[in-house]
């Protein structure tokens, strides 16, 4: 992962400009698609959307799931995808964006994500809310 990209996302600010900025000089210096920008990851395997969870930058995240949707399920290290991330400090916004995500099927395709984890717990009839073991 590139060692700026991570600055720009682990600050508290939610700068989505300067996180832009530093995103297209990347992508132009390196000659890498969003997409490919958006599935690296950090020595412990966190992704950019694991780092913008983490800091709580709702902002950033909103910008990398459309580009890269399967970057929702992608694990780190400890076996956490985004959304395990999120609650462990306290971000409840950040929890919200990436529930959300999950049901947007126009965006994120929910049938693979359901496929890949294998265990849903039925909320309502019409609600199935996944869940990952980690």
């Amino acid at each position: 992962m590139d060692v700026e990209l991570h600055k720009a996302v682990a600050t508290h600010e939610d700068d989505v400009d300067g996180f832009i900025s530093v995103l297209e000089r990347v992508s132009t210096e390196k000659g890498y698609s969003l997409s490919d920008i958006f599935r690296q990851v950090s020595p412990s395997w966190n992704t950019l959307l694991h780092v913008a969870a983490n800091h709580d930058n709702l902002g950033i995240m909103q910008l990398i799931v459309p580009y890269c949707p399967s970057v929702i399920i992608e694990q780190n290290s400890n076996s956490d995808i985004a959304l395990h991330v999120a609650p462990g400090f306290g971000h409840q916004f950040v929890v919200q964006t990436l529930l959300s995500f999950w049901f947007q099927g126009d965006r994120v395709d929910r049938r693979a994500i359901l496929e890949w984890t294998r265990e849903v717990t039925e909320i309502t009839d019409d609600l199935k809310l996944p869940r990952v073991r980690n």
